[in-house]
């Protein structure tokens, strides 16, 4: 699995991130 490959993944997880903020 790549970060590159997925970088959706990533957006997710900051806007759960800030969601949960």
């Amino acid at each position: 699995m790549s970060k590159e490959a997925h970088p959706s993944i990533s957006y997710f997880h900051t806007m759960h991130k800030f969601k949960r903020h």
